[in-house]
């Protein structure tokens, strides 16, 4: 009998009360090779994808399943949701669900259907079905201690953090119960935490203003809601201590980043607060990340502000900021000012890579822009890549948990050899026999392109190669698309843009 999500969760958590790292929900593997992380496909789905009403067939799918619950079949109720959320995920039908439930309350029995909510957060192995118990139990009053402990306990998982919130909104001391589970979580947990979290003390007020949009996603996306709950340009209208100064800078950094979510637009006067900030920069001890903001600042300036781009100027080539950069580059950091200001820092980075291979890997594709030092960072993978331990079962993700990064690293570096035909042939082998199905299409694409690149035929190019796709066609599960197989096999030399 597989273990129900919330024992999974409650098993692994730490001395801190906080989620263990490499927990990984057991069906969180994809069949098409993305690996998602916890709370992303429901974070997409709120923030970029629009809302479509249930049509007549999902409505009586979801009615057959309260119905079960309804009668105090619980087991069977929640293998119905289990069946009806394959095509139906939980966060984009809490409103039907619940509307649903309010207008038919008269022919539901309330009693089973929360007693079936309760059984499967607590008792379900379908992580849509623990989300659908708890949108279930907040049309209920405010649930008993015991079950208040298991709401916070899944809260602690990303991917169910925002269903807590939900519950916890409707406590007694639910901000305060928000506000403890924001500062456990790091990804969309967190940035749906903070959105519904409301600065009603000088703790949580402060706390938004320097901790609050830092996350594992994008900082961006809680970026404009911490600035106005912390009442970030009051603050720098007045004289901001190094703390508050710091947060301001990392909120600002964020906001310049538009691309998931509007941010920087959305002030009034953004020149004016940017000017402000760069007035007071020379009262602080900046790090590098304040040194990074304020070249953004410069860079998003530099076609509409000419006065904010040489205040900018000035600092970026300040003695302190030159120095600070000097520093930085021996721990990996400052890549970006060093660029800016014409500092050589390659040396550096590729003793950073040889020093914390683990921490420094995805920097491999600066390096290998520079021809000295294509050869070195190929060895230096080939050292730390254990290539033959890296062959496996080929179903996506089949199994893997922690060891994960090893193919994420083996990916990255198939990118770096993309444009250099039969360089790192070793990575492209192992890529072929991964057990994750990203990095057997990475390595396709990569052949694609020598194939192209070189006019030669697979066969022509590399046997060893064209025996390594054919292998990965006969033993290949329906989850490898065949279209990116059967051209390279049958001698094509161009392909169809995909």
């Amino acid at each position: 009998m597989s273990h129900s999500i919330y024992q999974l969760i409650s098993e692994n958590i730490t001395e801190e009360g906080i989620l263990s790292e490499d927990f990984v929900l057991p069906e969180e593997n994809s069949s098409s090779g993305v690996h998602w992380a916890h709370g992303a496909m429901d974070g997409v789905f709120i923030y970029h994808m629009a809302h479509s009403s249930l049509n007549d067939d999902q409505i009586a799918g979801m009615a057959n399943a309260l119905e079960a619950a309804s009668s105090g079949e619980a087991d069977k109720a929640d293998q119905l949701f289990a069946e009806w959320t394959e095509k139906n995920r939980a966060v984009g039908v809490v409103d039907e669900l619940q509307q649903y439930i309010i207008d038919h309350q008269s022919g539901l029995n309330a009693g089973n259907i929360y007693r079936t909510a309760l059984h499967m957060i607590m008792n379900s192995a379908h992580t849509e079905c623990v989300k659908i118990g708890l949108e279930t139990l907040e049309l209920f009053r405010e649930p008993a201690s015991e079950t208040k402990d298991v709401i916070r306990c899944l809260g602690l998982c990303d991917e169910f953090t925002i269903f807590s919130v939900w519950n916890m909104w409707k406590w007694t001391d639910g901000n305060n119960e928000i506000f403890s589970l924001a500062k456990k979580v790091n990804g969309w947990g967190k940035i749906h935490a903070v959105e519904r979290l409301e600065p009603v003390s000088e703790e949580i007020h402060r706390w938004l203003l320097t901790e609050g949009t830092v996350n594992g996603v994008m900082n961006s996306y809680s970026a404009l809601t911490c600035w106005r709950k912390a009442q970030a340009e009051t603050i720098l209208s007045g004289t901001p201590d190094p703390e508050e100064y710091k947060g301001i800078s990392t909120l600002i950094d964020a906001l310049l980043d538009e691309g998931p979510v509007t941010g920087i637009s959305e002030l009034n006067d953004a020149e004016r607060i940017l000017r402000r900030f760069l007035e007071l920069a020379e009262q602080y001890d900046l790090s590098i990340k304040e040194y990074d903001c304020i070249l953004n600042i410069r860079n998003w300036a530099e076609q509409k502000y000419p006065s904010i781009v040489s205040c900018a100027d000035v600092i970026l080539h300040s003695p302190a900021c030159l120095a600070k950069v000097g520093e930085s580059l021996v721990r990996g950091e400052g890549l970006q000012l060093a660029d800016e200001l014409g500092i050589p820092y390659l040396p550096q980075l590729f003793e950073c890579l040889q020093n914390d291979f683990n921490h420094h890997y995805w920097h491999c594709l600066q390096l290998m822009n520079e021809p000295e030092y294509r050869d070195r960072v190929l060895q230096l993978f080939e050292t730390q890549l254990p290539l033959s331990e890296m062959e496996g079962d080929l179903r996506a993700d089949a199994g893997l948990g922690e060891e994960y990064h090893r193919y994420m690293q083996l990916d990255l570096i198939m990118q770096g050899i993309i444009n250099t035909p039969l360089q790192g042939t070793a990575f492209i082998l192992t890529g072929l026999k991964s057990p994750v199905l990203r990095c057997r299409n990475r390595a396709l694409a990569v052949l694609k392109t020598w194939v192209k690149m070189t006019g030669k035929p697979l066969a022509s190019l590399s046997e060893e190669l064209y025996d390594a796709v054919k292998k990965l066609k006969d033993s290949a599960g329906a989850d490898m698309p065949m279209e990116s197989v059967i051209p390279l096999l049958e001698g094509q030399t161009e392909f169809e843009k995909e």
